[in-house]
């Protein structure tokens, strides 16, 4: 063969890893890390609240972040980014919303469940684009939709059994499972903001939403502390949270999120939200390892969003060039 095709077969090579192959790893990794994010964190509830949680994550991994920029002698970008609208929305609206919503709707409602709802984000994303962009989703991803929808509904509900249970805690479970799904909104909010900041890399973009975060986080609790809602954690409780938080920060926050822009931008918004029906394979399994004995119908309605995720992902995919 002659050299010059050789090289051109080459390049091509390179370039179809670098846009596709490492996003999709990129974003697979964190979201494993997210995946496995929700029952580190319903075990840390049970020591502290929502809100500080959110607060030393966010700040923690602001400082580890701007830190990294420091040492690449890079803060410049920091300054300039900071005066964009979008980086506050991303991280006001995006981040710190989502964390604080879905954190208190683990309150109310169980890890297992609420993976489920999150998993709903490629198709809130979806009918996110239907309207606001006009792209209408076709039919089967419209099916799809549907049986996401209806799979969610079937593990929330336990196959019906929920409905037998006192008002209160179908009440309990309800309110819980609105907290995360206002949350996963607000995490495709993220999603499409970070979208239009391409221009910076990943690594910027994660530090900039970060550190615009704190503000909203901490303004959240601060408020919660001023009407005596906080819960500080007994001292023997510290070992066991210790590493609950580390692997908040420095895993769910400061890797997963650096993982999640830089792949996305190289994967797209839609194909690295697919990538979240991965989540719930994750979380069942760590909750299985916890000891936690899950009901059939969780199990059940799992399989019909991951079934309706992956299907829907194979099908677009074969729509493509």
């Amino acid at each position: 063969m002659p050299k010059p095709l050789r090289r051109a077969r080459h390049h091509c090579y390179i370039g179809f890893m670098h846009a596709t192959t490492q996003g999709f790893f990129l974003t697979l990794a964190a979201v494993l890390a997210w995946g496995a994010q929700l029952p580190i964190a319903a075990g840390a509830m049970q020591h502290i609240d929502p809100a500080s949680i959110n607060f030393i994550r966010y700040g923690l991994a602001s400082l580890t972040l701007a830190g990294l920029l420091a040492l690449r002698r890079d803060t410049q970008a920091l300054k300039l980014g900071l005066r964009e609208p979008l980086v506050w929305w991303a991280g006001t609206v995006g981040m710190a919303g989502s964390s604080s919503l879905v954190y208190v709707g683990l309150k109310f409602t169980r890890p297992e469940i609420a993976v489920l709802v999150i998993a709903l984000q490629p198709t809130m994303t979806a009918m996110a684009e239907w309207v606001l962009y006009r792209h209408r989703p076709a039919r089967v991803t419209l099916l799809c939709m549907a049986l996401a929808f209806a799979g969610v509904s079937w593990a929330v509900t336990r196959g019906g059994e929920l409905f037998a249970q006192p008002l209160s805690q179908v009440s309990q479970e309800l309110l819980g499972c609105a907290f995360v799904l206002a949350g996963a909104a607000a995490w495709v909010f993220y999603t499409l903001t970070c979208a239009r900041l391409r221009h910076w890399s990943g690594l910027h973009v994660t530090t900039l939403t970060c550190i615009t975060s704190v503000p909203a986080l901490a303004l959240s609790w601060g408020s919660m502390l001023a009407f005596g809602w906080t819960q500080w954690p007994a001292l023997e409780a510290w070992p066991e949270l210790s590493a609950r938080l580390t692997f908040l920060v420095f895993v769910g926050v400061v890797a997963a999120m650096f993982l999640w822009n830089t792949g996305a931008a190289r994967f797209g918004t839609l194909n690295a939200m697919l990538m979240l029906n991965f989540m719930p394979i994750v979380t069942f399994l760590v909750r299985a390892l916890e000891g936690v004995a899950l009901h059939a119908a969780e199990i059940v309605g799992g399989l019909m969003v991951v079934l309706a995720l992956v299907t829907n992902n194979l099908w677009q995919r074969r729509q493509q060039p």
